[in-house]
């Protein structure tokens, strides 16, 4: 029983064969992995910027637009509420001047 025949621009050596599209082989991997990596962080993108808003809602419909102000708001254990008030006002500080 033979196997099957060789695809055209191979070279046998000692009855397996070595592909000269190599080359071709390895870009079309890099090609789908690529194309198959940006699907991905496309669909995570989504899924990340869907949770951040639910939680936000969340948030909002418990402690009211501004409950971030306050501390009680959050019960994570080793919140820094002074530490989380200063990030959020630094970060107001430096889009106070960038176009909406």
């Amino acid at each position: 029983m033979t196997g099957p025949p060789a695809p055209p621009n191979s070279v046998s050596h000692g009855g397996a064969f070595f592909y000269e599209t190599a080359k071709t082989i390895s870009f079309l991997i890099y090609e789908f992995d690529r194309k198959l990596r940006v699907i991905l962080f496309a669909a995570v993108a989504r899924i990340e910027v869907f949770l951040r808003t639910q939680f936000a809602h969340y948030h909002a419909e418990q402690y009211g637009p501004l409950g971030y102000l306050s501390n009680t708001a959050f019960r994570i254990k080793g919140h820094d509420h002074t530490r989380f008030m200063q990030k959020i006002n630094d970060e107001i500080r430096n889009n106070a001047g960038n176009p909406k």
